[in-house]
C-alpha cells in the first residue's frame, strides 16, 4: 500500500488534560493557530462559511503492535470485540 506524508498548516490548542477520557468534546474550546507563512490573506471569507473540516492527528498516543484482533470498543470491557479501526482505543477517539 502506497503512503504518503502530511505536512501540518496548523495546530490546535485547547485546555483539556484529560487525556484518558475523551469524551464529551462539545463544552471544549479549541484555538486553530495557522502557520505564518500562510499570512491572514488565506483566511479572507472563511467567516462566511458554515464549517471548516480539520483533520485532528492524534500524534502523541504510540500505535499499536497488532491491529488484527478485534477489541473492546473504546477498551470497555461492557461492550463486545469489533475489528479495527472500529474499535479505536479511547485515547485516540474525539467525539463531541
Amino acid at each position: 500500500m502506497p503512503s504518503f506524508e502530511i505536512t501540518p498548516i496548523g495546530t490546535v490548542r485547547n485546555n483539556r488534560t484529560d487525556v484518558q477520557h475523551t469524551d464529551n468534546w462539545g463544552a471544549v474550546r479549541s484555538t486553530i493557530t495557522i502557520d505564518e507563512r500562510f499570512g491572514e490573506a488565506r483566511l479572507q471569507g472563511l467567516e462566511g462559511f458554515s464549517h471548516a473540516e480539520v483533520l485532528f492527528i492524534f500524534h502523541q498516543f504510540p500505535e499499536l503492535d497488532d491491529y488484527r484482533e478485534p477489541r473492546p470498543y473504546r477498551d470497555r470491557s461492557d461492550l463486545p470485540p469489533v475489528g479495527s479501526p472500529a474499535a479505536a482505543p479511547a485515547d485516540q477517539t474525539a467525539s463531541g
